[in-house]
C-alpha cells in the first residue's frame, strides 16, 4: 500500500444556486466549530491561480456570510448556477477554493494577473502576515498539489440502487482496464473494498461492488454530496469526503 495521506485541513462545500450571488452563507455548523478563529476579513485563494481576494464576513440574523467583496469574486471567475465550490480552511482566516463546473470537473478560471491587486489585502493584521499577501509558488504552478477529484450528489438511485455513477473524466485519470476493477474507498479513517466498472464504448463508469455497504455504514441521505479524490493511482485508493445536506 502507498503512504497514508496527511491529515486534511477543515473544509466545507457550497453549490451556487443563483447567478453571480451577492453573498454566500457559510454553513452554520462550520461557522459554529470555527467561531473562535473566523474574523471579519478572510482571504480566498482560488486553485490554479495566484490570486488572493479579500472578502469580509457579516453576521445576518443567526447566520454568517461572505459579504463585501464576494460579488466581485464571483463575477471575476464567472461563477454561476450549478457551480460547486470546496473551501479548504487554512490558518489566519485563509481559504483555498476549488471550483467545479456542471461537468463535475475543476473549472478553468480566468487568470488576468499574478494576483488581483484591487482586491489584495495589504493592511491585514493577521499574525505573521505583515507584508502584502502573495504566493511564493513559481509562475505557472498552482498554489498546492491537487488530487483528481469530482463531486457526486446523492439521489434515490445511488442510495438504493447499489451503484454510484462516476464522471468518465475522473475514471479516465485512474487508468483502469475495461470492465470491473478493484478499488478501495477511504472515509473517516475507515476503508471499504469496492469495484469500479468502466465501459468506454458506452462512455460510462460506476462504483458498484461494495457501494451499498459504504452507503449504509456512512448513513448517506438524499442531497448529501460525496467528493471523490484519487489519492493513490497505483493502489486505486479513493478518498471520499462527505458533505451532509443541510436542508
Amino acid at each position: 500500500m502507498g503512504r497514508r495521506p496527511p491529515e486534511r485541513n477543515p473544509l466545507f462545500m457550497k453549490i451556487i444556486v443563483t447567478d453571480f450571488p451577492k453573498m454566500l452563507i457559510i454553513p452554520p455548523k462550520f461557522a459554529r466549530l470555527h467561531l473562535g478563529t473566523l474574523a471579519r476579513k478572510c482571504i480566498l485563494r482560488p486553485t490554479g491561480t495566484q490570486d488572493a481576494w479579500l472578502v469580509r464576513t457579516k453576521q445576518i440574523n443567526d447566520s454568517l456570510y461572505f459579504k463585501r467583496g464576494w460579488k466581485k469574486f464571483a463575477q471575476h471567475y464567472s461563477l454561476g448556477f450549478g457551480d460547486l465550490l470546496v473551501f479548504r480552511y487554512k490558518k489566519d482566516c485563509e481559504f483555498h477554493v476549488d471550483v467545479f463546473d456542471k461537468s463535475c470537473c475543476l473549472k478553468e478560471l480566468a487568470v488576468k494577473s499574478p494576483h488581483v491587486g484591487s482586491q489584495m489585502d495589504t493592511t491585514s493584521k493577521f499574525p505573521r502576515k505583515k507584508k502584502k499577501l502573495q504566493t511564493k509558488a513559481r509562475p505557472g504552478k498552482a498554489l498546492e498539489a491537487k488530487y483528481p477529484s469530482c463531486p457526486c450528489v446523492m439521489n434515490t438511485s445511488y442510495l438504493h440502487g447499489r451503484y454510484l455513477h462516476v464522471p468518465p473524466s475522473f475514471a479516465k485519470q485512474m487508468k483502469l482496464k475495461e470492465g470491473a476493477n478493484k478499488v478501495k474507498l477511504e472515509c473517516r479513517g475507515k476503508h471499504w473494498d469496492a469495484v469500479l466498472s468502466t465501459y468506454r464504448k458506452k462512455g460510462s463508469s460506476m462504483i458498484n461492488g461494495g457501494w451499498s455497504a459504504f452507503v449504509k455504514e456512512n448513513a448517506l441521505q438524499i442531497g448529501d454530496t460525496c467528493v471523490l479524490e484519487l489519492i493513490d493511482r497505483e493502489d486505486a485508493l479513493i478518498r471520499v469526503t462527505i458533505f451532509e445536506c443541510t436542508n
